[in-house]
């Protein structure tokens, strides 16, 4: 025990950063705040103390990097915070796009990481159109192809879409927009920094709509004041439209 404290505190002299590994398979990473004596290793995780025992240690493992420890490559492959189990937010802006016309989208979703490749969440939209504007809420599910720093990866949301600013009212009728069923689909691809992640996607999506209102039809061979009967009108409405959009994770 004594040749093995004292070899670890050669390295310690060496190296700042240390994994630990239990038996349990608990893994610990953090700089080493102060030397190994006959208890344990003092570690500092996040800025907090924490002794780990002998008795409790399967493999420790030195980092001679000047980078955070959890940055750099493990096992001969990159990691990043983003791939750890946890919640994660993101916030992106873009555009919304049909046959003639082009308006803003934005976006705001609440997720949870279960596994490096699957991710979860809750979000909602703002999405432009022409003639009115729409807020779906909806789940959304989002798959990684790899882990590294360079991440392509796919989603897909299903949700509810409220309409808002009508904007189709007029002098000859005025309109009651509904929302309905909201679906969208596409591809990403991701680029992972420490504990931010930047990452531009393109999606395809449909947004479902049903407006009502009262017209009235002018009908010059009888009077040009003369607007004859209202006509209450109900359409149906899909709103596919493809989108852009350049995202921030955190």
């Amino acid at each position: 025990m004594i040749a093995f404290m004292s070899l670890l505190v050669n390295q310690v002299n060496a190296q700042e950063y240390i994994v630990i590994k239990l038996h349990d398979l608990t893994k610990f990473k953090g700089r080493i705040l102060s030397s190994f004596d006959s208890t344990g290793v003092l570690l500092s995780i996040e800025g907090n103390p924490l002794l780990v025992k002998y008795d409790q240690i399967r493999t420790i493992r030195f980092k001679s990097s000047s980078k955070p420890y959890d940055q750099g490559k493990r096992n001969g492959r990159d990691e990043f915070a983003q791939f750890e189990k946890g919640y994660y937010h993101s916030i992106a802006i873009g555009l919304i796009s049909g046959n003639d016309n082009s308006d803003i989208s934005a976006t705001i979703v609440n997720g949870y990481k279960f596994h490096r490749f699957l991710h979860a969440g809750i979000g909602v939209n703002y999405d432009r159109y022409e003639n009115m504007s729409a807020i779906p809420i909806f789940l959304e599910g989002k798959g990684y192809v790899k882990k590294g720093k360079f991440v392509p990866y796919y989603f897909a949301q299903l949700g509810y879409g409220f309409t808002v600013e009508d904007r189709q009212n007029n002098y000859y009728a005025e309109y009651d927009s509904k929302g309905g069923f909201y679906w969208k689909f596409g591809v990403g691809y991701q680029i992972n920094f420490y504990k931010t992640a930047m990452a531009f996607s393109v999606g395809y999506g449909n947004q479902k709509t049903r407006s009502e209102y009262v017209t009235n039809y002018y009908q010059p061979w009888l009077s040009s004041y003369y607007y004859g009967d209202p006509i209450e009108v109900s359409e149906k409405r899909s709103m596919r439209r493809v989108d852009v959009k350049i995202s921030l994770l955190f």
